[in-house]
């Protein structure tokens, strides 16, 4: 049984002609790791911050006098985008999880997906993700996102501040990094499976 699998390919080994996983794949999943951990993470934050903000619209619709259409309009805008930001976020660390499974076992078409992917996030997160306020330009308006954006840096921590630099800077750096380890020489030979690849015959007949 165990000559079957191996002389029709039936072992990651004998599809890649007895290569095993380079230094590259193995440093690559490591870093995909921390990708998708920091993509929960922020996530997480996105959800938090989204419950905290929600929690200071009706203190700054008292303190400017906004009315409760506008205070109900605020409130559906942040929820909306901040609960959809949540979301988006959790898909694609769960997306990230699968294509590292795939990459680590070889699949050349995880690869590619996986590098749409790193450059489609390092583009988003270069660009930077925050809840907006809903402003139409008037004054009353101005006045009640106005407060909100102050409540909202008030009650902010300072650890958040401080590792909000870093944690986009992982997230932008971090899958160029691995999409140029998976694209290295040695990584190309693990992902390229050689056409017909048998054991010799020699092999087979062992037993």
């Amino acid at each position: 049984m165990a000559e079957r699998a191996a002389a029709s390919g039936g072992t990651p080994t004998a599809r890649r002609g007895g290569l095993t996983r380079p230094w590259t794949v193995n440093f690559a999943l490591i870093l995909l790791g921390i990708v998708v951990v920091a993509l929960l993470a922020g996530a997480a934050h996105s959800l938090e911050a989204t419950i905290r903000v929600m929690r200071l619209l009706p203190q700054a619709a008292e303190s400017t006098g906004a009315p409760q259409s506008e205070l109900t309009a605020e409130r559906t805008t942040t929820a909306a985008i901040g609960f959809a930001l949540t979301a988006v976020q959790a898909v694609i660390a769960a997306v990230l999880a699968a294509l590292t499974v795939w990459v680590g076992r070889g699949h050349q078409a995880a690869r590619i997906m996986l590098a749409a992917v790193a450059v489609l996030l390092s583009m988003c997160c270069a660009g930077g993700s925050t809840i907006p306020s809903r402003s139409t330009g008037d004054s009353s308006e101005l006045a009640f996102t106005t407060e909100v954006g102050r409540l909202t840096v008030a009650t902010q921590p300072r650890w958040e501040s401080a590792l909000e630099l870093p944690a986009r800077a992982v997230a932008i750096v971090l899958p160029l990094v691995t999409l140029a380890l998976l694209l290295m020489p040695a990584s190309n030979r693990f992902f390229r499976r050689p056409r017909g690849a048998k054991l010799p015959p020699n092999r087979q007949s062992v037993g």
